[in-house]
């Protein structure tokens, strides 16, 4: 009896260290380290877009000098060719695991994969008096092409790659579309009777024009109508009088000629007004700026002249917009 007992303790006790055992043994990982190793080869340029710029100087006596800039966002990204494809994090699914393949590549070019910046490049273009010239500039995305080689435990694979990396843009032709084609020198004239409380107050609302031809020459516009000759358009808004001795002066200049319209705009040389009596107003302190306007755009151009208005029957109000149009109102 006293045999069977201890037997009975002895099996129990092997059973539980056993148990034990078993419950206490680490199970490890056989997985392997994925070995990546990246090769830059060479850089590939794609063109975006490209845009026509105009830059007259017809009238000009010095060369013109403006800068062009543009800007785009850039995310810095990678595509692969062949079987393989990156997923949103830039990785790679290769025997079983998940290959860092974006943020290795970028790591290597001094970035991070997935980061989006907006880059911006400018370039000079010119034009000598007596020129009407068009440029065109091509934007494009730099990519870095190469390899990467994967190995995994005894799989191996050498995938190619490309990586988005930087943006560009390039003058690829300057042409000179010469002066003698164009409309006659531009002017817009405008008469405007002064009254003795020197105010004078149209529509600030832009009208559109929906003539489907160009405004025939000789033709006198009312202050809110709008000029129209080659898809470039002049209105002029408003005029007003604010303190006797100041004329402000709001035109509106719209752009569908199919191009990039360029101006190096000076408010005394390309604006004048003059009175029935031939006297002509300036403003106190010239001053100059550039003005771009992109195709299917527009832009408002306030001017201000100054003098005694006093004693006049009206103003004739001439803008020279560089051999591009010619137009008057007559209010």
């Amino acid at each position: 009896m006293k045999n069977t007992k201890l037997a009975g303790v002895l099996i129990s006790s092997f059973i539980f260290i056993l148990a034990c055992g078993v419950e206490g043994t680490a199970i490890p990982n056989t997985s392997p380290t994925p070995e990546l190793s990246i090769h830059i080869t060479g850089t590939s340029v794609v063109e975006i877009t490209s845009d026509s710029i105009s830059q007259p100087n017809c009238n000009g006596t010095a060369e013109v000098e403006n800068q062009i800039e543009k800007s785009r966002s850039i995310a810095h990204t990678l595509e692969t060719s062949g079987e393989f494809t990156v997923n949103a994090n830039g990785q790679i699914g290769f025997a079983g695991t998940d290959v860092e393949l974006g943020a290795t590549v970028a790591a290597k070019l001094g970035t991070t994969y997935g980061l989006t910046e907006t880059i911006a490049k400018s370039l000079t273009v010119k034009a000598r008096p007596g020129t009407n010239m068009t440029h065109t500039i091509k934007q494009s995305e730099i990519w870095k092409v190469g390899t990467a080689k994967i190995a995994v435990g005894n799989q191996e694979a050498t995938i190619p790659f490309q990586f988005r990396e930087d943006f560009t843009i390039e003058l690829v032709s300057s042409e000179d579309q010469g002066c003698g084609s164009q409309n006659p020198a531009p002017s817009a004239t405008i008469e405007v009777p002064i009254s003795p409380t020197f105010t004078v107050e149209p529509s600030m609302i832009p009208t559109i024009d929906t003539r489907p031809t160009d405004t025939p020459p000789g033709t006198v516009l009312q202050i809110g109508e709008t000029w129209t000759t080659n898809g470039f358009s002049v209105q002029l808004r408003s005029l007003t009088f604010a303190f006797g001795d100041e004329a402000d002066l709001d035109f509106v200049i719209t752009n569908n000629t199919g191009r990039t319209l360029f101006f190096h705009f000076s408010n005394d040389t390309n604006v004048v007004m003059k009175d029935d009596l031939g006297r002509i107003y300036n403003w106190a302190t010239p001053y100059e700026y550039d003005l771009i306007i992109e195709n299917g755009s527009y832009d408002n151009l306030r001017l201000y002249k100054g003098g005694n208005f006093s004693g006049i029957q009206y103003l004739m109000i001439i803008i020279d917009l560089l051999n591009l149009i010619f137009a008057q109102w007559n209010n």
